[in-house]
């Protein structure tokens, strides 16, 4: 903290005042804890309705108040209201007092990982748990003179705007970067087509080089860590496999041998949004044991005519979306395509030769692609905020 900083209890600088609640036809913004994003406090929905419609536990708030959520603090909810409300009585109406405290300064530090730490350290209760309300307003919180929060809370604001860009840039980075792989593919299909006279290229379905395709196992999965790895529809990911949010699941001896993952064999998201459906990669370099789940297909080509790699890029490719958009069947929520389906795909086949050649560039692209991405990984970029509110209470910005 600042060396110079003075420190006063929140019951003294902020205690909790409701005003009064407004006449019963009055609508008015009612605020619930769903509605509150982690982390931010940003508002993400507004639900309005008449004060005669709520229930009796209730709080009341202004443009005065800081809202802090005692219910589950590790969740860190913690609102700056810009207009007047009631909200759940799960929400504290800390009303800091304006000669002293500025209300975004308080609402910043509630929201740091110390106050977070120490709220998770008195928690009480099992199933609900809320932070102990003696401990709460006891706890002092450091007040330097008003000219000094403000200009800390600017420089706050400056440097979170700068954290929004970063994640908007990384969100940009990762939609431009899934379209690599296709334009590769799609540049590789043109130069073939200008020299199909010195290259032989057959047109097949994909069913004629398959040596098996095999729905995964049905069975539930969990994340104690025991079993087995199984990959999931959310494993795969622009065309490769994504290993970091595995589940694992126990099985026998014949339903390992069943379903275990061999190198080179390509999975497929037979379920999924209209935007997913369909998207492939291949199993090969996983140094564990791994098996698959219900929801994805397993391709095993005949590599003395395709490699998976080839066949993959393929299904991900403009022409091969095209054919599973077109192909894939709508249902409630998901789209669906099966075995069958995706075996009648008529696919361009140049020899091993050339397929060698296309699959070494893309090999090239994904790897300057991934280590980029590691650069700005969305656990990094999410730290960052934490990282600046533990420097402003510091009193290093």
């Amino acid at each position: 903290m600042g060396r110079q900083w003075k420190y006063s209890t929140l019951r003294e600088v902020a205690p909790a005042i409701n005003i009064p609640m407004p006449e019963p036809e009055a609508k008015v913004w009612n605020l619930s804890l769903e509605d509150i994003e982690s982390g931010t406090g940003r508002v993400l929905s507004q639900q309005f309705c008449k004060v005669s419609q709520l229930g009796s536990a209730k709080c009341s708030f202004d443009t005065s108040h800081v809202l802090y959520s005692k219910l589950r603090p590790y969740l860190n909810k913690v609102v700056v209201p810009d207009k007047p409300g009631v909200g759940t009585s799960e929400l504290i109406p800390l009303k800091p007092n304006p000669e002293i405290l500025d209300r975004e300064f308080l609402a910043y530090y509630l929201r740091s990982k110390e106050f977070l730490d120490f709220a998770m350290a008195n928690m009480q209760g099992a199933n609900l748990p809320r932070v102990s309300m003696k401990s709460f307003w006891d706890h002092k919180i450091p007040l330097p003179p008003l000219p000094e929060q403000r200009r800390i809370v600017a420089r706050i604001r400056e440097m979170m705007a700068r954290v929004d860009e970063i994640q908007k840039l990384r969100k940009e980075a990762l939609k431009e970067s899934e379209m690599v792989e296709p334009a590769i593919f799609a540049d590789y299909l043109q130069r073939l087509s200008k020299e199909k006279k010195a290259c032989k290229i057959d047109t097949v379905k994909l069913g004629e080089i398959l040596i098996r395709s095999q729905y995964g196992i049905s069975k539930k999965a969990d994340n104690n860590g025991k079993g087995v790895a199984i990959l999931r529809m959310g494993n795969i990911r622009n065309g490769y496999l994504d290993m970091s949010d595995m589940k694992h699941i126990d099985l026998n001896e014949d339903e390992f041998k069943k379903y275990c993952l061999k190198d080179g064999d390509i999975l497929i998201n037979r379920t999924n949004s209209l935007e997913l459906v369909g998207k492939a990669a291949v199993f090969e370099g996983v140094k564990k044991d791994c098996v698959f789940a219900s929801y994805l297909i397993r391709l095993q080509v005949d590599e003395s005519r395709a490699l998976p790699q080839f066949v993959s890029s393929v299904i991900n490719s403009r022409v091969g979306r095209s054919y599973i958009l077109h192909t894939a069947r709508r249902a409630i929520g998901m789209v669906n395509i099966n075995a069958q389906e995706i075996a009648r795909m008529p696919i361009s086949l140049p020899p091993i030769s050339e397929q060698k050649k296309l699959v070494a560039s893309m090999f090239e692209a994904r790897h300057i692609l991934t280590r980029l991405m590691e650069s700005m990984t969305k656990k990094a970029v999410q730290a960052i905020p934490g990282a600046i509110l533990q420097k402003a209470f510091a009193g290093e910005l």
